[in-house]
């Protein structure tokens, strides 16, 4: 449709890169910039290195300390403003 408009569009200097050179450049894109690791990169995932016991205190109890401690600074701050 593009060149039926426009004409012969491939002297444009448009360069296209292969799958795997844009994959490499958008990792280290991710990498410099965003200081991650992006998945598929070279080397494992710091989520896939973590152990079990990790993954309990993270996804368990972690969670359970923050309700806990949420509900304590609630507890004061309704207490506060009721005096």
């Amino acid at each position: 449709m593009l060149e039926d408009e426009y004409g012969c569009l491939d002297e444009l200097g448009i360069e296209i890169k292969s799958n795997k050179e844009a994959t490499e450049n958008n990792t280290v894109i991710t990498n410099t910039v965003l200081y991650t690791s992006a998945p598929g990169a070279e080397g494992a995932n710091s989520a896939e290195k973590e152990g079990f016991g990790s993954k309990v205190a993270w996804n368990v109890l972690v969670p359970i300390i923050t309700a806990v401690a949420g509900s304590l600074v609630t507890a004061l701050l309704i207490r506060y403003f009721q005096l």
